[in-house]
Parts: structure tokens; sequence; C-alpha cells
């Protein structure tokens, strides 16, 4: 199998290619780069291409991952399309809400293997999270994503390369909830700052309620201290999962049952969450694709388009 990254920064060298080498039926795996070569990780697999020649040359890939800023992520769609199978894009699909919602987008969407990298919705601890919420009364669900500031020229501070808290940060709650949401009628309450002066979101907020009556409080933003879990609080008790949507490397996930005063720990293993996610995709593309419907993608985007003009 021949698989295709497109980026060459720190993400594909130190989460991407790991990943993908360790999949025994990938056979090599070609890096795209403009300009320079940034190697930071040497596998016998990898090796390196320049982008213009990839596109004038008759390779097909088996697989192809778009790992750029969000703002290029269709404009690189849209050129490989017709050399890739499966084609992963890293979320958000797009920072450009009218690109997604275009008709030649959803026409190609429908078309190909196209599948948005939310890598926590393939990792034991969400479907363990599925597993409580779907066999439980749930009376609320509470998740939040927060993280400190980082290097000012990090791309989540620029506006033109798709930078902001809510489609870096607010799309992993906002993709949690999503399906339970009837954007119509049942979001109470958006909080959304802008920072004038960087020109991108740094905050965000939703009170909701589902069609069961389930509250919902989600949260995420950049400039804040770290958080990441989701709670769900149940008539006679509670369970907090920890790092559900982004997890350090070597993370042994676990979740926390609360009941009567009591804390219960709940080992759920080491994964490498992107190896699972590949690993999931590429074996089960067909399958995955009833699934994960346009019409699934443009409910959360829809949430998403929501909170921006709110």
């Amino acid at each position: 199998m021949k698989i295709l990254v497109v980026g060459n920064g720190s993400h594909t060298n130190r989460r991407i290619l790991p990943s993908l080498a360790n999949l025994n039926y990938v056979e090599s795996i070609i890096v795209s780069f403009r300009n320079e070569i940034n190697i930071k990780f040497e596998n016998e697999k990898v090796s390196y291409m320049k982008y213009d020649e990839i596109l004038n040359s008759d390779i097909f890939f088996d697989v192809i991952i778009i790992a750029t800023v969000p703002s290029a992520h269709l404009e690189n769609l849209n050129k490989l399309k017709d050399k890739g199978n499966i084609l992963l894009l890293e979320k958000p699909i797009s920072s450009n809400l009218d690109m997604i919602f275009d008709e030649k987008f959803k026409s190609l969407y429908e078309k190909k293997y196209i599948f948005e990298c939310l890598m926590f919705k393939y990792h034991p601890l969400y479907q363990k999270y599925l597993e409580i919420k779907k066999s439980n009364k749930i009376l609320r669900i509470k998740s939040k994503f927060t993280i400190p500031h980082i290097d000012s020229s990090n791309f989540r501070y620029n506006k033109n390369l798709g930078g902001g808290s809510l489609i870096d940060l607010g799309i992993y709650p906002i993709s949690l909830i999503s399906d339970s949401l009837d954007t119509n009628g049942k979001l109470k309450k958006i909080d959304y700052h802008f920072d004038e002066k960087l020109g991108v979101d740094l905050y965000g907020s939703i009170l909701a309620e589902n069609f069961n009556g389930t509250e919902i409080e989600i949260e995420w933003g950049i400039g804040y201290e770290y958080e990441n879990y989701v709670e769900l609080t149940l008539e006679n008790s509670t369970y907090t999962f920890p790092f559900i949507f982004s997890k350090p490397e070597g993370y042994n996930a676990i979740y926390e049952i609360k009941k009567n005063d009591k804390i219960h720990y709940v080992n759920v293993g080491t994964y490498d969450q992107f190896e699972l996610m590949y690993d999931e995709i590429i074996m089960n593309h067909q399958l995955l694709k009833k699934i994960h419907t346009y019409a699934k993608l443009i409910t959360k985007y829809k949430i998403i388009e929501k909170v921006k003009n709110d």
C-alpha cells in the first residue's frame, strides 16, 4: 500500500508518520514538500517528493492524507482528488465554510472516500463514552477543551491560514454532541469571543438541550488553563473521561466513576490514537462511508456556522 502525506510540518513528523509506519501493510509513504525537506522522522518506508512533481506524475496512491493548514485543505483536495482512492483531511475539513456548503464539494464528498480526521472517535475511550451514553439516562453532558497560549507565530493566530479556537478546538466538543442536536431550536445560548487585535476567536461555549432533554454544556478556548474532558451526569453517578479529545504519546487512558462520594477508576489502556484511526479508516472505508455522510458533516458545520454568526 502506497500513501501520500501532504504537509511536512511538526504534526506530520511527530504523530502522522510514526503511526503510518507502524502499519505492516503500508509499504511506502511519500511526503510532499514545496521548497525544502523538513526531515524529522526517518524510516525506511518514508521518502520525499516535490508537490509539483507529484501533481505532474502518473503516481496513484491508495491513501492521501492532507495535513496542511486548514485554509489550504480543499484546494489540495481538489488538485489531488484523482490521485488517490481514500482521502483523509486533518480537521477541520476547511476553515472556509462556504466551500464546505458548496455543491461541488458535496458532489465530490459523495463520490469519493473522503474523511475528516478526528482521531478521538476511533479510540476505545470514546467507545466507552458512547456505550455508557447509550445505555443510561443522561441528565447532562459537559465537555471542555481549552489550552494555554502558544507561540504567536502559530497558524492558530492567523485568520488567513484558518486560525482561531472554534475550528481548532471547538470542533472536538461540537463533533462530540452534533449528532444529537437540533440546530433549528435547541441551542439555548452561544458565547463567542473574537479578538479584534489578533483577528481570530479565542473562546466559545454552547448551552443546549438534546431531543431527550439532556442538558449540554461545552466550552473551548485558547489562552486558558489546559482542560480536556467530557463528563456524563446520570441520576446517581457521574462518569468523567479525561483527555477524551487529544492524548499525550504513551498515555494510559482511564475514566472515572463517581457514586456516593466514592471514585472508581477504570483502566482502558495505552493506544496510539492516530494509528487506530488510520487503520480503521483504511480497512473499513466502505462501511464508514455509509456512516460519515455529507448530511452528518453538514449538521456539525451548521452548528459551527451558527456560533460564528451569533
